[in-house]
């Protein structure tokens, strides 16, 4: 059993590691990614938004059944579809192409994603935050490393999703050995019955703080890049704020995971540090404090995203995958919407005019969030 759990915290940790790292390549790779397929940045924005768009469907759609019929066997088709998918972009000659791999391997992220977090949750009950957290920092790591992979080996975004799709194969096979119990070990009765009924007004709120969380969020990174292009005209700032946005992103959700108590304030203090630092990087208009700045947006910003997902699971035990299903519903919206407003706005307007979008997106979200929590008092009174 021990070993088992261990097989499953190991292939957990390397399922978010190379879902994260497919998402970073175009973040690093989207200008050379439109000079090869003769794109403009709204057409960049359309593509951020398809790969947003199946996180937005899948957990709807499959959130209930993982929980019925198995977390485990979403995860395995998820690696599936992603690896399929990977290697279709990697082989595209046309923009068609590539925008059809690019949602097959979407679909699959949503699918394992889905279940990743969730599958945590009913396997370490009590250690679902920590555990979690954890997690989403070795996504961090990968989002740290496909920057610096870039910069020192000088490889093109073929060569660098060949690699994350093809070693998705060694996840894949360390979970075909793994035992996930289909219900949280907190669930008394281990059946999963009238879990429907469970589901709150409250929750449905929570899930709109995470569509503005990850509007704002999610959007950044995919944008960063263009903002010092077109606002700072320096192109090597963008590298280095994803690159630090990776880094603190993986100590911040490393120290998330230590937190015992007052989550609940961390996420206010978060969302409003966080929103308040982009709005200092329109104030200042300085290239160096803007990294300042950036570095304290991504240490801020990181802990939201695990502790919302850690919350709902521990919520609804009995159905830790439908109840997180909500939460990356919301997380595909706000990426998908988010990301298509901002390529528009952007080429229309200027990148100061979607910064601001994303500073609106981020305060929405705590306010949200702050609904969410006296409803949930007001519903257990």
């Amino acid at each position: 059993m021990k070993n088992s759990k261990r097989m499953h915290l190991a292939s957990a940790f390397l399922v978010q590691f190379f879902f994260t790292a497919f998402y970073t390549i175009p973040q690093v790779y989207n200008l050379y990614i439109a000079e090869d397929f003769g794109l403009g940045l709204a057409e960049i924005g359309t593509l951020v938004m398809l790969q947003s768009l199946p996180s937005t469907i899948i957990p709807l759609l499959l959130g209930r059944a993982a929980d019925k019929f198995g977390k485990k066997q979403m995860i395995v088709g998820g690696l599936v579809l992603y690896i399929v998918g990977g290697l279709m972009m990697v082989v595209a000659k046309t923009v068609g192409f590539y925008t059809a791999g690019l949602l097959i391997n979407a679909v699959g992220i949503a699918m394992g994603y889905g279940s990743n977090g969730p599958a945590i949750a009913d396997n370490f009950p009590d250690k679902a935050g920590r555990y979690i957290s954890w997690i989403e920092a070795s996504g961090c790591v990968a989002q740290t490393l496909v920057p610096l992979i870039a910069v020192a080996i000088g490889v093109t975004w073929r060569p660098m999703y060949l690699m994350v799709s093809v070693l998705a194969v060694i996840p894949m096979l360390i979970i075909c050995f793994v035992r996930i119990p289909k219900y949280s070990s907190a669930d008394p009765a281990n059946t999963g019955s009238n879990s429907r009924a469970k589901i709150t007004l409250s929750l449905i709120i929570l899930s709109f703080a995470m569509l503005f969380y990850c509007g704002m969020d999610a959007t950044y990174a995919s944008f960063v890049d263009a903002f010092f292009v077109d606002q700072r005209n320096i192109a090597t700032h963008g590298s280095i704020a994803l690159t630090l946005h990776g880094a603190l992103y993986a100590v911040s959700r490393f120290l998330t995971g230590l937190i015992k108590k007052g989550e609940k304030t961390v996420i206010r203090i978060c969302l409003a540090v966080s929103a308040a630092s982009l709005g200092m990087i329109l104030l200042i208009q300085n290239p160096d404090i803007d990294l300042i700045f950036c570095a304290i947006f991504s240490f801020f910003a990181a802990p939201v995203y695990p502790l919302y997902l850690a919350q709902a699971a521990r919520d609804y035990p009995e159905n830790s995958a439908e109840a997180s299903s909500l939460l990356m519903a919301g997380s595909g919206i706000g990426c998908a919407v988010m990301a298509w407003a901002v390529g528009f706005v952007g080429e229309s307007a200027g990148m100061t005019a979607a910064m601001i979008m994303l500073i609106v997106s981020g305060v929405f979200s705590l306010l949200c969030y702050i609904i969410s929590e006296a409803m949930g008092k007001k519903q257990k009174a």
